[in-house]
C-alpha cells in the first residue's frame, strides 16, 4: 500500500469570496493526483486542519478534496480525508500519522508514503512525519518526497527557513511534555 499525501501551503478566495486552495497547494494537489493514477494501489491522504477566522474557519481537507475530485473524479474512491488539531505542518503530519496507525490494523502495512511539498516546505514536512510516525509506533514505513514547483515570494521561503530551524526546538518541547 502506498500513500500520497499532498501538503498544503497557501490558502486563496474565488471570485465569489469562497476559500479555495491557494495556487501553491493546487500545485502539490495536481501533483498527487498523478502520482496517484499512475499506481493502482496508491491512495491520496488529505489532512489539514480548520484554519483561522480569516479563512472563515473552514475545514482545509475538505477544501483540497473537493479540489482533487473536480480535477480528477475517477479519484473519489481513493481519497480519505482526516482532520487535523491545526492547520499547520505539525497538526497535518500528527493527522497522518493517526491515519497510518489505524490503517495498519485494517489493510495491511503501507510500505511508503509520499509527501508532495514545495522545495522550501519539504525538509520540515519530512521531519515532523518521522518523529510522528515514530510517536504514533509507525515502523517501517519509507517516507519519499516529490518536490513541485515553487512561486512563492522570497518572504515566504525566508519565513519557512525560519520555522524549519526552530523544528527541533519543538521537538524537543513535545518530547519533554510527554515525559513529564
Amino acid at each position: 500500500m502506498k500513500v500520497i499525501m499532498p501538503v498544503a501551503c497557501d490558502l486563496a478566495r474565488n471570485s465569489e469570496w469562497n476559500v479555495v486552495v491557494g495556487p501553491e497547494t493546487a500545485i502539490a494537489c495536481d501533483r498527487a493526483a498523478e502520482l496517484t493514477m499512475m499506481d493502482e494501489d496508491a491512495f491520496i491522504v488529505i489532512t489539514a486542519g480548520r484554519a483561522s477566522i480569516k479563512w472563515d474557519n473552514r475545514l482545509m481537507a475538505d477544501v483540497m478534496m473537493k479540489y482533487i475530485v473536480y480535477g480528477c473524479p475517477r479519484l473519489r474512491g481513493r481519497l480519505r480525508v482526516s482532520y487535523a488539531k491545526t492547520f499547520d505542518t505539525w497538526g497535518e503530519m500528527e493527522g497522518l500519522a493517526v491515519v497510518l496507525s489505524q490503517l495498519s490494523n485494517f489493510r495491511g502495512d503501507c510500505e511508503k508514503v509520499v509527501l508532495v511539498v514545495k522545495w522550501w516546505h519539504g525538509p520540515r514536512s519530512w521531519l515532523f512525519c518521522k518523529y510522528h510516525f515514530w510517536c504514533a509506533g509507525v515502523r517501517g514505513v519509507k517516507v519519499k518526497v516529490s518536490w513541485c514547483k515553487s512561486f512563492a515570494s522570497f518572504k515566504a521561503k525566508r519565513k519557512e527557513l525560519r520555522k524549519l530551524l526552530l523544528s527541533p526546538g519543538m521537538i524537543a518541547l513535545d518530547l519533554l511534555k510527554r515525559w513529564s
